[in-house]
């Protein structure tokens, strides 16, 4: 191991420390993180729920159905949305890893919003615990190990993906970087289980990060290969014996059929994808260098000559300008010897770094060129919406170099080592600094109010209640809640009434998952829903008996066929959106 000086060791002590005063920058560095950004969107008041008042709430839905279907009152592959489309909950993260720690809360007495707040919470404290253990592992001291579980845990490109929450629950990302390692230098069943497994459970988390660290995996054993050809156990590795081939096999056919289940549920229901929509989101090189408003980055960018106004939503990649530094420090680590552990881990950081960096070209779309495209015509291709995404993948190697970066600049004999080190924490924290909240126009789509949440749900759970026999309930877009865009208010209005129904306890034929069920639309008029209902869907008119319709629906062409639908269904006013 890389021996620091004197003045820098007192500051930063060496892996062999196992003392908990030796992590005091992994502590300092934890409550940054967590002051810049989860803390500072629920706020000291705690009424903030992160997330743009459309995914978040229809994340806090999908884990409320989890819990609810555990006590036994719901169909856990059923939700019930879009009704009576069956399998809605395959077309949405269904949270099943996160189920028993959102139930938990919920069993504490929590409410269906605060356990949520405590679902957002822990994907961040998971993240950086995982990402510390794993540095570790890989031989790095305390000090860069927090350095990289700070990057993987809390850098801008997280900052971007508030409003997609169940995209932060990555914390087996690391623990599967550092397995798959040492399965390639001891390639046991025990190993191979657990580097499986863990890809497994990052599945259940979310498939979304499940898919892309595969990419990363794969592209790491690749270049591992051919970078260390000579020394890694090729005959371990492919053995000649039936046994070892056969419970590797086994191992993988059971979770693919895991998987596939899950996967089959998805394509039932989801539609294919545009490829046009797609390359239209795909990132652009200047995607690299932009970030969330919310960014301070984002305040300064324009007074050094780039414009990144005009990269919008998730094409906003940038990972600040320490892990880009570290990164190229990194890639040129490639040729170091491999005869020291100190050396090994030089070379995978080097790997990882280069796979991501050849991952990064392969997402990004420069002009018209795209070299991701060939795989939109592959079946299943179109699934990944938006592939910038992978950067928060990406994070945990731009740890690991930044965590390199970090080491190299401790090594240095100099008094100077120390005040590097320093200023490489400084100008880390400062770049990954987000404005205060206060700046409103910044965070518009960041978080909601969970007060002013709650109060709309609760207006529509009264407006329910106020039919003696509530069984099903659809609320007509005769109104919208605000929200930035027109798409927006008729998305937020659905998952509002989802969530309503859901605490009533009666299914909805209002929905929103992601997707829109086949057929579906904003029913405005009477015909248009009872089309919906009787002819596509088959629904028996006794099933109808107990619908309550809230708001107004459009008037149909037949003022006599409106009349009865008025008089059988009569449509009770929507509450107002303040």
């Amino acid at each position: 191991m890389v021996t620091a000086s004197p003045s820098a060791a007192r500051l930063f002590p060496p892996a062999s420390s196992r003392r908990l005063s030796s992590y005091w920058l992994a502590i300092v560095l934890f409550a940054v993180g967590m002051f810049n950004l989860p803390l500072r969107l629920i706020g000291w008041d705690g009424d903030g729920l992160p997330g743009d008042g459309i995914d978040n709430v229809l994340n806090n839905y999908m884990l409320e159905h989890g819990y609810q279907s555990l006590r036994g009152r719901a169909s856990f592959w059923h939700a019930p949305i879009f009704y009576p489309t069956p399998g809605m909950t395959g077309t949405t993260d269904p949270h099943i890893a996160l189920m028993p720690f959102y139930s938990l809360l919920r069993v504490l007495g929590l409410s269906p919003e605060r356990a949520f707040q405590g679902w957002f919470i822990l994907a961040f404290v998971l993240n950086y615990v995982s990402a510390l253990w794993a540095a570790r592992r890989l031989g790095f001291d305390p000090a860069p190990a927090a350095v990289a579980a700070f990057i993987f845990a809390f850098a801008l490109p997280v900052t971007s993906q508030v409003g997609h929450a169940q995209l932060l629950h990555r914390w087996l990302v690391p623990p599967a970087v550092v397995l798959a390692w040492q399965f390639l230098g001891e390639p046991t069943h025990r190993r191979f289980a657990l580097l499986t497994t863990c890809w497994f459970g990052q599945f259940l988390l979310t498939a979304y990060i499940a898919i892309f660290l595969a990419e990363l995996l794969l592209v790491f054993l690749v270049l591992t290969g051919l970078r260390l050809y000579r020394d890694l156990p090729w005959s371990e590795l492919f053995p000649l014996r039936v046994g070892v081939w056969l419970t590797r096999l086994l191992i993988i056919l059971a979770i693919l059929m895991a998987v596939g289940g899950i996967v089959l549920r998805h394509a039932r229901v989801s539609g294919v994808m545009d490829p046009e929509f797609l390359k239209l989101w795909a990132p652009e090189p200047l995607s690299w260098l932009a970030c969330h408003p919310t960014a301070v980055w984002n305040a300064v960018a324009p007074a050094l000559g780039l414009d990144l106004g005009n990269v919008h939503g998730e094409r906003r990649l940038f990972p600040g300008w320490v892990p880009l530094l570290a990164m190229l420090f990194a890639l040129g680590q490639i040729r170091r010897s491999t005869e020291t552990a100190e050396g090994q881990r030089k070379v995978v950081v080097s790997l990882l770094c280069w796979s991501s960096l050849l991952l990064a070209i392969w997402i990004t779309r420069f002009g018209q060129v795209w070299l991701y495209e060939p795989i939109l015509s592959l079946p299943g291709g179109s699934t990944i919406r938006v592939v910038g995404r992978i950067v928060l993948v990406l994070l945990f190697p731009l740890g690991l170099a930044s965590a390199e970066l970090f080491t190299w600049v401790l090594s240095r004999s100099h008094y100077l080592a120390r005040i590097g080190g320093i200023f490489l924490l400084l100008v880390l924290m400062a770049e990954h600094a987000v404005l205060p909240t206060t700046w409103v126009q910044q965070w518009e789509g960041q978080r909601v109010s969970l007060g002013q949440l709650v109060r709309w749900q609760e207006r529509l759970e009264q407006a329910i209640r106020q039919h003696p026999q509530p069984r099903l309930v659809y609320v007509f877009p005769s109104e919208l809640p605000p929200a930035p865009e027109l798409d927006h208010q008729y998305y937020r209005l659905q998952v509002v009434v989802m969530r309503a129904a859901q605490n009533v306890g009666i299914p909805c034929v209002n929905g929103y998952s992601g997707y829109l069920a086949p057929d579906w639309h904003f029913f405005t008029s009477y015909r248009e829903l009872f089309h919906w209902l009787t002819k596509a869907r088959r629904v028996p008119a006794g099933h109808l008996r107990g619908l309550v319709l809230i708001g107004e629906p459009e008037p149909d062409v037949d003022p006599e066929y409106e009349g009865i639908m008025r008089q059988t269904y009569p449509p009770l006013p929507l509450p107002p959106w303040d």
